[in-house]
């Protein structure tokens, strides 16, 4: 039953209609005897359907009957982080803590947990944790990101010729870079 109301809540999302969706999600989270995981699948899916209330509480739900589910806590941050928006929020912070701790080799997750810190004006953590995403990504475009990002913030702490490399291997990467061309002083 739980996997046929999480298919209608994909099909209804797939055909752009978010709100029948996410109404057939909270009548599923309705229910006492959902699992972690089906908790988490319902998360998702109403976080994709901007219902970041009740994403939270499914997500906190799930967190509950099973603390040490990394992408729940991940899940969990990425809900906070949409819900209170840009600026310095000490309860995000701790939650791509937790996240991190839990998932220390996720590259999208050091990205974004050193995003968090650069508005806290960490600039030396987020290098490092730019530096790990880098290093752990198996995706090219998120290799890129994490490079240029690092490459921002050496920059930002003074350290330029670490910067002028990462902006190079942003290059490496992807020789059509035009804001890392900037930064290295090449024309676009």
């Amino acid at each position: 039953m739980h996997e046929t109301a999480l298919h209608n809540a994909q099909t209804f999302l797939a055909e752009g209609d978010p709100h029948k969706a996410a109404l057939s999600l909270i009548l599923l989270a309705q229910e006492k005897t959902l699992d972690a995981v089906t908790l988490f699948d319902i998360a998702t899916l109403l976080m994709l359907c901007d219902w970041l209330p009740e994403a939270q509480v499914c997500a906190e739900r799930c967190l509950s009957l099973d603390p040490n589910f990394p992408h729940a806590r991940w899940l969990y941050a990425g809900i906070l982080s949409r819900r209170l928006g840009e600026g310095r929020h000490p309860e995000l912070l701790s939650a791509y803590r937790i996240a991190h701790e839990a998932e220390p080799n996720n590259a999208y997750l050091c990205i974004e947990y050193a995003d968090v810190l650069r508005t806290f004006e960490d600039y030396a953590q987020a290098q490092t944790l730019y530096a790990r995403a880098s290093e752990t990504a198996e995706d090219e475009a998120v290799k890129v990101e994490a490079e240029f990002k690092q490459g921002c913030v050496l920059l930002t702490l003074g350290r330029e010729t670490e910067s002028r490399e990462a902006f190079k291997r942003v290059l490496g990467i992807m020789p059509d870079h035009e804001e890392a061309k900037l930064f290295l002083g090449e024309k676009c």
